[in-house]
């Protein structure tokens, strides 16, 4: 398969930016597979990835690992252009994937190559305000240029019903709507038998964090039987969650809390939580950060109260299926997706994720 795949995803989140890499590596096909895992599992990887990875360049192209990771800016850099014409020449790419807005500048070039070019929009806040900005000349050149670059994709792939409408009210060829919670074939397997595993995620010497998730806990264990059922987990993560488990959790009942939470510690980005095969996590309480939010919310369902959503735009609350109004409304809900049958047997099947989805849409009035 030739293919590249341009990200240009600032390196300003907690993951990166990879989080929704991975996510498009999906939409690709089952031969992908996240590059930052090629060298661990001696794999071929039939795929070109330009990553944003400021002070940590690496350059991957041999024939046993045919993937390249690249330092990438928002802005235009000749640098990096020359990586990415070098790159297509050593793959005869002749299918890519443009992702963000920050490297539709390549799309000209791939053309005259003959390349097949699909651009992968996402973003819709961002890209609405920038194609309808003329406040300033900058503001109309950028509108301008995403414009024609849009307009001369082959194909634009979107994440949801609305960004579809607005893609499509402005003229530019929208072929697909891509599942939103989708994962790579390589996370797909580390997600553990058939077992739901929630990421308890917070900082957790801030006491609204505390008071929320014991709240969780003793209505969870009060009435849902854990002892000797597996197919609940709980991986705790966040400053000072060791201290939390000790002498917060454990104390609620120690055979049920040991039984059902899985201690992870201090993580350095979302994605170290995934890979623990975490599939949805939930926020607790208050102190989580927009950005973190954010991350989360691009490839995961999230659960939570309305209380840990206190502060943040509309944008992060509207439209979340899984916002409770309190913590016995998100036990309930959690309770209703992990007892129920189709619910099981979807995440017993190969694509756990797009299935819990498909089943997540077709249960909207649950709870």
């Amino acid at each position: 398969m030739h293919t590249l795949f341009v990200d240009g995803i600032r390196n300003d989140r907690p993951s990166g930016g990879r989080t929704c890499t991975d996510l498009y590596l999906a939409s690709i096909g089952d031969e992908c597979i996240y590059y930052k895992q090629a060298l661990s599992i001696g794999r071929k990887v039939p795929l070109v990835v330009l990553m944003n990875l400021p002070g940590a360049v690496f350059s991957l192209v041999n024939s046993k690992y045919p993937t390249i990771a690249l330092e990438f800016f928002t802005r235009f850099s000749f640098g990096v252009f020359f990586r990415v014409v070098l790159a297509a020449f050593k793959t005869r790419a002749r299918v890519v994937y443009l992702n963000h807005h920050s490297v539709y500048y390549f799309l000209p070039f791939f053309k005259l190559f003959k390349c097949k070019v699909i651009v992968i929009a996402h973003d819709s806040l961002t890209v609405k305000s920038r194609l309808g900005c003329n406040n300033f000349l900058s503001g109309k050149i950028t509108s301008t240029l995403e414009r024609y670059f849009l307009s001369n994709a082959d194909e634009i792939f979107t994440f949801s019903y609305d960004d579809y409408s607005f893609y499509l009210e402005c003229g530019f060829n929208v072929t697909k709507i891509l599942p939103v919670v989708e994962r790579p074939v390589l996370e797909r397997s580390l997600v553990k038998s058939s077992n739901f595993r929630f990421g308890l995620i917070g900082n957790w010497y801030r006491r609204e964090n505390k008071d929320g998730a014991v709240a969780f806990f003793q209505e969870f264990i009060e009435r849902w039987r854990l002892v000797g059922d597996d197919n609940i987990k709980f991986v705790l993560a966040g400053v000072g969650s060791e201290t939390f488990f000790r002498d917060y959790l454990l104390p609620i009942d120690p055979d049920k809390v040991s039984a059902c939470v899985e201690l992870f510690g201090s993580y350095r980005s979302i994605d170290d939580l995934r890979l623990s095969g975490v599939v949805a996590p939930i926020l607790s309480g208050g102190g989580i950060k927009l950005k973190t939010l954010e991350s989360l919310t691009v490839g995961l369902p999230v659960f939570g109260t309305e209380q840990a959503y206190t502060g943040l735009p509309p944008e992060c609350r509207l439209g979340n299926p899984f916002m409770a109004r309190d913590i016995g409304e998100l036990v309930s809900l959690i309770g209703v997706h992990s007892q129920s049958d189709s619910f099981n047997r979807a995440f017993c099947s190969k694509d756990i994720l797009s299935a819990y989805w498909r089943f997540i849409d077709s249960n909207r009035d649950f709870g």
